[in-house]
């Protein structure tokens, strides 16, 4: 219990307090009343503070642009060995930006060891988006293209419902007679999308369509020229399995000169014979060429947008390497697939280094076998035959095997030998990846050693990086139409070419020349 003096402090603390809280609040509410100075920041760190907040500002948004352009990192288009130079989807580049290549320094020699690969982003483009049922009316059938009965039945016999975007596109030009330069990527069903409107054509006239059959007993209607052997009779014996339950007979005709090759160079041809040229490849002055052979305003060109382009759906990987480590790098990359039963093709640029590997490759218990010019006809048929079969995983080959032929079981390219041109690249990496292919990690490697490869290398990147068609396709091309014409030349001054083989030599005899 407080005493009677410690309540009358008490009371007394309490007064003084409630006093000086209603002073306080009475000079407060007088201050509220008056104007109040206040502290201002002057006008030239005004201007300085507005200039360095516009400048932070200005810095945060080039970083979330510079983010942006980066790309999604969680989606790689290009991983190297210096992380540095890895390129996202996504990542875009200004009008005056550098494009930093992973391959700059290649030229000197401290860059053996150093890799970089451009991983595959998308579907196989080639292939419509595929459908569980396709009805005679879908524009994406060929029963809307008015392809032969006989024909449809051969399609479905060989387990093709669909066309292919090129298919789609060149039907159509050619069966309303058009001459055509078709041109698309490797493995987009090229062959079909000129034999199945030829086909129909043929057996439209047989049923009375279109004027009839021709009236010189035993002429060819129709002429297929290609490149190589090989290629030949795969383009037949497609032809024979499309065109079977129509009755169409196939001849096949390849090696040395025969009185049935000079029959067809005799002018017994009408002078309207539709043109069709086809290719993966597509010289940039084609028009001029032709010029001679057909009008150019007849001319239809059918194209797709991958034509000159990396195939988006193959992996590429770029080894930069010494050319003593080459042989070890073999080994390392082919054993692999080799043990695990996955057909393999390595390229050579010459025989002498198809032979070599080949052989390399035996050594080291793989199952080999190769292609090349110096085989004989019926020896590169077998060699052939039994690489895809499966009896051989891998084919050693040169460029010998890499125009035309349906490689759909292939897995992996190997470029030992880098090649010399852009357009032998794009021809060999197109065995894999194919319309049909049931393979979706097809790759390929490269072997990158010499100063001209490392600056083939680099266009090849550069394209890459900015979503670019590869430079310079056609240049061989143009060198092989000088080589020509100066053959031509010499040949009109009664000289005879060096190395030129007898006419009368049996096929059988004939190594391939320039293989």
């Amino acid at each position: 219990m407080l005493s009677r003096s410690s309540r009358t402090l008490s009371l007394l603390w309490k007064g003084f307090s409630n006093q000086h809280h209603d002073l306080f609040a009475k000079h407060v509410h007088q201050l509220s009343r008056e104007d109040v100075p206040t502290i201002t920041t002057p006008v030239y760190l005004q201007h300085k503070l507005k200039k360095l907040r516009r400048k932070l500002e200005a810095k945060d948004l080039e970083e979330i642009r510079q983010k942006t352009k980066q790309g999604n990192k969680r989606h790689p288009i290009i991983t190297c060995k210096r992380p540095e130079f890895n390129c996202y989807l996504g990542h875009v580049l200004g009008k005056h930006d550098e494009v930093k290549l992973a391959s700059a320094g290649w030229h000197h020699r401290k860059s053996a060891g150093d890799h970089f690969t451009i991983h595959r982003v998308t579907a196989n483009p080639s292939i419509l988006i595929p459908k569980e049922e396709v009805y005679e009316d879908d524009e994406n059938s060929f029963e809307a293209h008015g392809v032969h009965p006989a024909v449809l039945r051969g399609l479905q016999e060989m387990g093709i419902r669909q066309p292919t975007l090129i298919q789609r596109e060149a039907i159509p030009a050619i069966l309303r007679k058009n001459n055509v330069l078709c041109s698309a990527e490797t493995g987009s069903g090229k062959t079909l999308a000129y034999l199945v409107p030829i086909l129909t054509a043929l057996l439209g006239r047989r049923d009375g369509a279109a004027g009839g059959v021709s009236d010189k007993t035993g002429a060819p209607e129709v002429v297929i020229l290609a490149p190589g052997r090989e290629l030949v009779n795969q383009i037949g014996d497609v032809a024979q399995r499309l065109c079977s339950p129509g009755n169409v007979r196939v001849d096949i005709l390849s090696g040395r000169k025969s009185v049935k090759v000079q029959d067809l160079r005799q002018d017994n041809f009408q002078v309207g014979a539709q043109l069709i040229l086809v290719g993966a490849t597509l010289p940039t002055e084609i028009t001029d060429s032709l010029s001679g052979l057909v009008d150019e305003e007849t001319l239809v060109n059918v194209t797709t947008p991958q034509l000159h382009r990396l195939l988006p759906h193959v992996q590429h990987k770029f080894l930069r390497l010494r050319s003593s480590s080459k042989a070890g790098a073999l080994i390392e990359t082919v054993k692999a697939d080799a043990n695990a039963g996955r057909p393999v093709m390595v390229f050579s640029n010459a025989t002498p280094s198809c032979k070599w590997v080949a052989h390399f490759l035996a050594e080291n218990n793989v199952s080999v076998t190769s292609l090349h010019g110096d085989l004989l006809l019926k020896d590169r048929r077998e060699s052939y035959n039994r690489f895809s079969s499966g009896e051989a995983t891998v084919l050693a080959c040169t460029d010998l095997g890499s125009r035309g032929l349906d490689t759909t079981h292939v897995e992996h390219v190997v470029n030992f030998d880098f090649p010399h041109h852009m357009s032998d690249y794009i021809h060999r990496c197109g065995r894999v990846g194919r319309v049909g292919s049931t393979v979706d990690t097809c790759r390929v490697t490269n072997f990158v050693v010499t100063p001209p490869q490392v600056d083939l290398v680099q266009k090849i990147e550069r394209a890459a990086r900015q979503t670019k068609a590869l430079p310079r396709v056609d240049a061989n091309i143009a060198r092989f139409l000088d080589e020509r014409n100066q053959a031509k030349e010499l040949e009109e001054l009664g000289r005879k070419e060096p190395g030129t083989l007898h006419e009368d030599t049996p096929e059988e005899e004939q190594p391939a020349k320039n293989a």
